[in-house]
């Protein structure tokens, strides 16, 4: 009876102190979403079990986390643009205080922006086959890669990546054939090396094309969303 007592207790008090936070902001500002951002702020730091100090330290692990969770392939972010939002890191943990997202605007703005200047790198650089001949390296681990100092090199970067997506298939192509050469399957039509390749990009185009997608139909809200969640995660 007394467990089933401090739970209701609990929950009582808590949901007290959701409907005072709640109330003490209904005048503060006509924007949900800076309402949305203080409410769970409130929260963290008032009734979390070991709740972390908003310091500048704070700030800095929330951008860390954003930057590898919306861009963690450093595939549309450049360096320049990294240094931009770095000035502006400090400021997270004030800004969230009060519900503020001026970082997050900024940085969902620039973030919009190279997305649809990336969006047009694909379908250029698959338009022409590859030559696996070259002698040239890629990196696959995203930890050991670092953004691209320009949009010239961060379209090299993206070129590498189409080559690198696209030797996979081929490899996959190349295999699947030898395999049902060695089976003899009927009606079966050996395929060049050329028509494999385009084969291949055929395919790296196709999903690319619904990676994007996919991206396009985040919604603000959405992003917002990752933003919170490294705060929340943080």
């Amino acid at each position: 009876m007394i467990k089933r007592l401090n739970r209701f207790g609990l929950l009582t008090a808590f949901a007290v102190l959701i409907t005072v936070i709640f109330c003490s902001y209904r005048y503060y500002t006509n924007s949900e979403e800076q309402l949305k951002v203080s409410l769970i702020m409130q929260g963290l730091t008032q009734m979390h079990y070991s709740p972390l100090a908003v310091n500048d330290q704070f700030a800095d692990r929330i951008y860390d986390l954003w930057l590898k969770r919306v861009d963690y392939s450093k595939k549309f972010l450049t360096q320049a643009d990294v240094n931009q939002l770095s000035k502006m890191k400090d400021d997270i943990d004030d800004e969230l205080k009060t519900g503020d997202l001026t970082f997050f605007n900024k940085s969902y703005d620039l973030l919009q922006q190279r997305i649809t200047d990336a969006e047009a790198y694909y379908p250029e650089i698959l338009a022409t086959p590859f030559d696996f001949t070259v002698n040239e390296s890629f990196e696959t681990d995203n930890d050991k890669t670092k953004f691209e100092s320009d949009a010239k090199s961060l379209k090299e970067a993206w070129r590498l990546t189409l080559k690198y997506q696209t030797l996979v298939q081929y490899y996959q192509l190349k295999q699947d054939q030898e395999k049902a050469i060695d089976r003899n399957d009927s009606g079966f039509v050996k395929k060049q090396d050329s028509e494999l390749e385009a084969q291949a990009r055929d395919k790296v185009l196709k999903s690319n094309k619904d990676y994007f997608s996919q991206l396009k139909e985040l919604e603000r809200k959405d992003w917002l969303a990752i933003y919170i969640n490294c705060a929340v995660n943080a």
